[in-house]
């Protein structure tokens, strides 16, 4: 007997989905159980029980979707090519491009057992210092495999063009949050200024994962010092490492900040034992060279980068396209990450 747990609205359709799968090469015959990881805030994810075993389905959220973002065939095709090469890229298994099944493309990959850590019981708020410690570790350590990675020559080096990567990001950042825009969130013009006036210099070339936090990483079950496997490669490329570096320094979080907006203590970076992002950097640094300017620009634009994403989920659910309760608050969220930045710029400083 199928059963399902998902939010309100966002339920898979079972009987067209369970048809679908019969008539696929995996060779599920039954479609047991679905359950929705709850804790996204892009992409909708579910676990499926099946008789030939667990996978996990991918789709594109409700409503409207920004240009080129939450594109699952590319998603695929990233993996399907990475993970020979990576073995933290979780393996694929089906690509569905027929939007009658569920009602926008899916695809189905391996589910991988382990650890994410949230800021939830069960996912985190209950590991030691060390445990915390440990992971901050092994999440910075395998940033930096992704990015000595060696592309050139593979499939992998035509997901991007490294040359004009840092305008094209600042641009493209800068007009999604325009567009996404609503009469109680902040662009400041000092912030663009500086973005456009600071850019650093373009990089050779390497292979960016662009959403690089915790709730992206499962950790071997019972050893936070191993990651098991990395998530969410929608928007992966080939781009400036530092850029994905100051991505993953503007979602940590410290105690103080979470002191000041809660909600960024939902990455649970700000618990005892985390690393602060100066020891981060440095961890990094043992692989790569870094240069204090390029990482403060980085971090800026980390920073304004969650805010153009958290402002996207936030116009939609301003214009009713989802009604998942979250979302409400998520303009207050979009104008402390301006004041993080801007207060960046005024020091000189990530911290």
């Amino acid at each position: 007997m199928q059963s399902q747990k998902s939010r309100e609205g966002e339920a898979l359709p079972l009987s067209t989905l369970s048809d679908y799968l019969k008539q696929a090469p995996l060779g599920i015959n039954k479609l047991l159980h679905v359950e929705q990881f709850k804790s996204g805030f892009s992409n909708l994810t579910y676990r499926l029980d099946t008789d030939k075993g667990s996978f996990v389905l991918r789709r594109p959220p409700l409503g409207p979707r920004a240009e080129k973002a939450h594109d699952m065939l590319r998603e695929f095709e990233v993996l399907s090519t990475l993970q020979p090469v990576f073995a933290k890229a979780p393996k694929t298994h089906l690509m569905c491009k027929n939007e009658s099944v569920i009602g926008a493309p899916f695809y189905l990959m391996e589910h991988v057992e382990g650890e994410i850590i949230r800021n939830q019981p069960g996912h985190g708020s209950q590991l030691s210092s060390s445990e915390r410690g440990q992971a901050s570790a092994a999440l910075i350590e395998a940033l930096a495999d992704l990015h000595q990675l060696d592309i050139k020559g593979s499939k992998l080096a035509n997901l991007g063009k490294p040359a004009g990567y840092v305008e094209r990001q600042v641009e493209g950042w800068i007009r999604r949050f325009d567009r996404a825009k609503t009469e109680n969130v902040s662009l400041p013009n000092s912030l663009v200024e500086y973005l456009r006036s600071e850019q650093i210099e373009d990089h050779t070339g390497a292979l960016v994962h662009n959403d690089y936090k915790f709730d992206n990483v499962i950790f071997k079950e019972g050893n936070y010092s191993q990651v098991a496997a990395i998530l969410d490669w929608e928007m992966c490329t080939v781009g400036h490492p530092i850029l994905d570096l100051g991505l993953t320094l503007a979602y940590w979080a410290h105690p103080e900040e979470v002191k000041e907006m809660p909600f960024l203590g939902i990455n649970a970076t700000h618990l005892p034992g985390c690393c602060r992002r100066d020891q981060l950097v440095s961890a990094y640094a043992k692989t790569s060279d870094l240069k204090t300017t390029e990482l403060l620009y980085a971090f800026v634009f980390g920073n304004f980068k969650i805010a153009g994403i958290v402002q996207q989920i936030y116009a939609r659910y301003a214009a009713g396209h989802t009604k998942d309760q979250r979302f409400a608050q998520l303009h207050h969220v979009v104008n402390y990450l301006m004041l993080r930045a801007n207060r960046a710029v005024s020091v000189g400083s990530i911290e």
